[in-house]
């Protein structure tokens, strides 16, 4: 009995020491298979002239004369030192953020400046907490809403509370006529790389955009052009930088001098001296080249993280179990097989907008319907794909957002060559082909479809300038009631109200 029981003991064994085997050599050969998978989609993607790292996107600092960054008041924000935070470091600032040269203007405000602001608010409105930016921020919106007869009083207003900023603004617009911005980023941090700058550029954009649209509220058009170039010229300051949020951000700073730019264009403000100013600034810029750039970062992002950390990402951290982390650590070369071939095909959909616009139907199908291929087979599929899963939204999200922001900036120039036009003639033309050459150089197409922007002359002499939405659902000159549908009509918001499908 006892040598049964042994050689039961030893068979036992044997066949967990089997089964072990074979678990690791499933696992050792779905790794192999992975690490072989990434090199053959990387040397393919090598062989169609695609860069793949950080080093290969960002461009060499320039001289500190040429570069915007190159002041004290951002050396503040490069200057970081090391924290841990659960065996993980991240990089914080070594100033308090009220010391920084960039933020001392931002003090409270006095009970005089509540006072004169809360008529501009809703009863029971709350002050307590109102910072003079968020007070310049939210008045700013509200200046391009209210009536004739507020728009003075308001006005006065913002300006007068910017007044502490108005040191620190002067020098951003000097700064900004530097040929370049090289701002040193971490980008071996991967995820948790610190990017102290962007919320800055964030605060210049509201506190230049309201300026801009007050002084132009006040017939003050010369020093509201000149903060809408000094926009304009910020809006490029991160287009080098190639990270998704930064390609956003520069947009917004685009946006923020589209908004004044395009209401003095209505209401024939400009001159044409201004209006050839503004065709020549940076707003000829074509934001989808930025957005190009932010593609190839988001694929270095994963590809340079030799050790892809997914239970953090998925905000479980050191809670994850052994089996997540192992599965992990297995599948992870598989996930960046399919990532960096997956942003490829959002590269070359928008590659191709000059044929085919860029819109719904041109991007790739999402994650979630794949087709599935021996490569990417049942619980495999989930398994492979984790990374490009959470990464679709956003990254569709900012595609969307580029594009409907390219519509704003090309019809915004079309709209100067029209208000030059009209100044020189009188009225406005018929067609737009008679702007070019002499007012434009050429007419922009509409990014959604790749095809001639939408033109028509009205009965009252005014104009309409559109492009067909998100989903090509065009009502030939009207922005739709619900988001993406209907029309980008030049000056007139878009729709934000979500349609709600029928159960």
């Amino acid at each position: 009995m006892k040598h049964f029981l042994k050689w039961l003991g030893l068979a036992a064994l044997a066949l967990v020491l089997l089964y072990l085997a074979y678990i690791v050599g499933i696992f050792g050969w779905q790794k192999w298979t992975g690490i072989k998978k990434w090199k053959q989609v990387q040397a393919e993607l090598r062989s169609k002239g695609e860069k793949l790292t950080f080093a290969e996107l960002v461009p060499p600092p320039p001289t500190d004369s040429e570069n915007f960054f190159a002041d004290p008041m951002w050396q503040q924000l490069a200057d970081l030192v090391p924290h841990s935070d659960h065996g993980k470091t991240s990089w914080i600032i070594r100033i308090p953020k009220k010391d920084l040269i960039i933020n001392q203007w931002n003090t409270p405000l006095s009970d005089s400046e509540l006072d004169r602001i809360k008529p501009f608010f809703s009863e029971g409105w709350d002050s307590k907490s109102l910072t003079r930016k968020d007070a310049i921020k939210l008045l700013g919106k509200k200046l391009l809403k209210v009536s004739e007869n507020e728009r003075p009083q308001m006005a006065q207003a913002i300006l007068d509370l910017e007044i502490p900023a108005d040191p620190m603004l002067s020098r951003i617009t000097e700064l900004s006529k530097r040929s370049s911005a090289y701002f040193p980023i971490r980008y071996q941090d991967g995820v948790h790389t610190s990017l102290n700058h962007i919320l800055q550029l964030m605060a210049l954009s509201d506190l230049l955009g309201a300026r801009s649209t007050a002084e132009l509220a006040l017939g003050d058009t010369t020093t509201s052009a000149k903060d809408i170039q000094t926009l304009l010229r910020l809006s490029t300051v991160v287009r080098d930088e190639p990270i998704l949020i930064c390609s956003m951000v520069g947009q917004s700073l685009l946006k923020s001098a589209i908004d004044p730019l395009s209401q003095g264009i209505e209401q024939h403000r400009w001159s044409e001296e201004e209006l050839k100013g503004f065709q020549e600034s940076p707003l000829r810029i074509d934001l989808l080249e930025p957005l190009l750039l932010a593609l190839h970062g988001e694929r270095a992002c994963v590809d340079e993280n030799t050790d892809l950390d997914l239970p953090e990402i998925m905000g479980q951290g050191s809670h994850s179990s052994w089996i997540m982390i192992c599965g992990w650590f297995v599948f992870q070369e598989h996930q960046k097989a399919f990532y960096d071939q997956w942003i490829q095909d959002f590269i070359d959909a928008i590659k191709r907008h000059d044929k085919e616009g860029v819109n719904k139907s041109t991007l790739p199908e999402k994650v979630d319907g794949v087709e599935e291929s021996k490569d990417l087979t049942g619980e495999h599929k989930i398994l492979k794909t984790i990374v490009a899963r959470m990464a679709d939204g956003g990254i569709r999200a900012a595609i969307h957002k580029t594009v409907e922001n390219q519509t704003f900036v090309s019809q915004t120039l079309i709209a100067c060559a029209l208000e030059r036009y009209r100044l020189a003639h009188g009225a406005y033309p018929a067609s737009l082909d008679v702007l070019v050459p002499e007012y434009l150089a050429a007419i922009p197409k509409e990014p959604t479809t790749g095809q001639p922007m939408h033109y028509r002359l009205l009965a009252d002499g005014k104009f309409l300038l559109w492009a067909p939405a998100w989903n090509l659902q065009t009502l030939d000159g009207k922005p739709g009631e619900y988001k993406d549908e209907g029309d980008i009509v030049w000056n007139q918001p878009l729709a934000s109200k979500e349609r709600v499908n029928p159960r």
